[in-house]
Formats: structure tokens, sequence, C-alpha cells
């Protein structure tokens, strides 16, 4: 799955979780947690997590970033396997990122919108969908 509205969809549940749930991202986020979250191979383009700067990229291919994203040159995708790599792994590609280009403003604004995206994800999952979650597979938030 290559998500290329990724942010559109951070910013929808930033802005409303409730109406964020209609969008096609979440729903396929939805499928992809029911089938098989763990081994589904879900990719992100790189210039939606920090632009055009082939740099960044060569920083992240040879350093070690947790939740292992693997950088594919035909796509040009960092591709996480499992919904907890794929989130988290893009938290950590940006704080990468952000750590060595600190004044890069479209990181920084990335970073911020994680950080309350992962937090309002994390207040606002309903009992009923977390045991759903982790009777369906080893999804962890």
């Amino acid at each position: 799955y290559i998500i290329a509205e990724f942010f559109e969809f951070v910013d929808s549940v930033i802005t409303n979780v409730e109406e964020s749930k209609q969008t096609s991202i979440y729903k396929i986020l939805e499928h992809i947690i029911k089938r098989d979250s763990e081994n589904a191979e879900m990719a992100i383009p790189a210039y939606i997590l920090f632009g055009n700067n082939p740099d960044y990229i060569d920083i992240i291919r040879n350093d070690h970033v947790k939740h292992n994203p693997v950088y594919n040159n035909i796509i040009e995708c960092f591709v996480f396997k499992g919904i907890n790599d794929l989130f988290f792994g893009i938290v950590e590609v940006l704080r990468k990122i952000n750590e060595e280009y600190p004044n890069d403003t479209f990181v920084f604004d990335n970073v911020l919108k994680m950080r309350i995206f992962m937090k309002i994800v994390k207040e606002s999952i309903s009992m009923d969908d977390l045991c759903d979650a982790m009777n369906s597979s080893n999804f962890k938030i």
C-alpha cells in the first residue's frame, strides 16, 4: 500500500477524530489492522515526510532508525512492515531528520503533527476498538 495522503489523514485526525473515520486512509488502515497488521507493507513517499532533500534519504538509509524503514528507490518511498512500524517509524524518521536539521521548518511541523496525532490516537481509541484490534492482531499502541 502506498499512502500518499498520510499527512492529510493526520491533519483530519487532529481536526476531528470522528470525521477522520470517514476518510479512505482510515478505511485502508482499518482493513490492514483487521487482515494483517504485522506483515502488511505500507509505503510513504519521502517527499511527504520531509520534502525533496536527497540528503535526508541518505541519513535514514545510512543510520539505524527504530522500526526499520527501508527506502525503495523505484517508488521513492519509505516502506514499513506493519502498522506499528508505520506510525512509530514515521515518528523516528522525522525525529532523526529534525535532530540533524533542527532549522528545517517543514520537518519540524511534521514532527509536531505526529506528536499531536499519536497523543490523540492513544487517548481517543475506545475500549471496544482496542479489544477488537488486540483480538484480531498484535497491534500495539
